[in-house]
């Protein structure tokens, strides 16, 4: 009886804790993309920003070994650019481009394209 316990224990236990680490991760991103939104969307209405069109996305969840970061160009549909960062958990930084420099930074950037800014008023 003993033995059959020990087995038990030997091949349940390590997946079960496996499961509960996956878990926790899962959790924690869930919970850090849910604050990035609510706090993106924030910082919309305080400029009174209803619709906008992204042109650039780019997340980097954060890990254990990595701090979570978004970078974001967008513009409203009215001919008004924005560049909106947030590092870690720090508040998200919504600031107002020029049509030049919004361009500038999409070519520069290297990051794939959510929307062409071809199409951008």
């Amino acid at each position: 009886m003993e033995g059959l316990l020990e087995d038990i224990v030997r091949f349940c236990l390590p997946p079960l804790v496996l499961l509960a680490m996956f878990w926790g991760a899962t959790y924690e991103r869930n919970r850090w993309h849910a604050g990035f939104l609510k706090d993106f969307a924030a910082a919309l209405a305080k400029l009174g920003i209803h619709r906008h069109v992204l042109i650039i996305d780019k997340r980097v969840t954060p890990l254990t070994h990595r701090t979570g970061e978004v970078y974001r160009i967008f513009h409203d549909g009215q001919g008004s650019y924005y560049l909106y960062t947030k590092i870690g958990n720090a508040d998200g930084v919504l600031k107002a481009l020029t049509r030049e420099r919004a361009m500038l930074a999409i070519e520069t950037c290297g990051y794939p394209l959510v929307s062409p800014a071809d199409g951008a008023p």
